[in-house]
């Protein structure tokens, strides 16, 4: 399928053309090409593309201290072009993530912010009591939300629908 001298770009490229792909992962896919193709020591020869590589590549960021959701992004994104290429893809190196600090913001703390955030009141408060990504947040009319706080809105990525309240003093004002 590929000529002689076919790197991990041109599967890269390739695979850039045949999915219809959210904005911004694109770079995303580059990124990761661009971690493994620097771990390398310049670009991959497709031959050399393989589980084995992509683990000892994982094993090596773990052993250099990068945190498990790193090697977890690089994972998935590394697996995806392994199953283009090769169709399926061996066992690839588990990465078990580390649970992440619970250090939130209180409703107290966000009522202070939203308080001095002029014209993004509203966005900051929405943002905290719906958990919507920024594409979402973008997304979201004054409309979505009805008079007594109520948002029902379709996540852009999955299309699931989200149902949330507000109370309504964040909404008033």
């Amino acid at each position: 399928m590929y000529p002689n001298g076919a790197t991990v770009f041109t599967v890269l490229n390739d695979y850039l053309l045949c999915h219809d792909l959210a904005r911004g992962t694109p770079q995303y896919y580059r990124r990761v090409v661009g971690v493994l193709c620097s771990w390398y020591g310049g670009p991959v020869p497709l031959e050399e593309f393989v589980p084995s590589l992509v683990n000892r590549l994982l094993a090596a960021k773990q052993e250099a201290g990068r945190s498990s959701y790193y090697r977890r992004s690089l994972r998935s994104g590394l697996k995806a072009l392994l199953r283009f290429v090769h169709g399926s893809c061996e066992r690839l190196r588990p990465v078990r993530c580390s649970e992440l600090p619970s250090d939130t913001w209180t409703a107290e703390e966000v009522y202070r912010l939203a308080a001095v955030a002029g014209k993004h009141r509203l966005l900051i408060l929405v943002a905290y009591f719906t958990g919507l990504s920024e594409c979402d947040l973008r997304r979201l009319r004054r409309e979505d939300i009805d008079a007594n706080g109520v948002i029902l809105f379709s996540r852009q990525k999955t299309g699931k629908r989200v149902l949330s309240t507000m109370p309504l003093s964040s909404i008033s004002g």
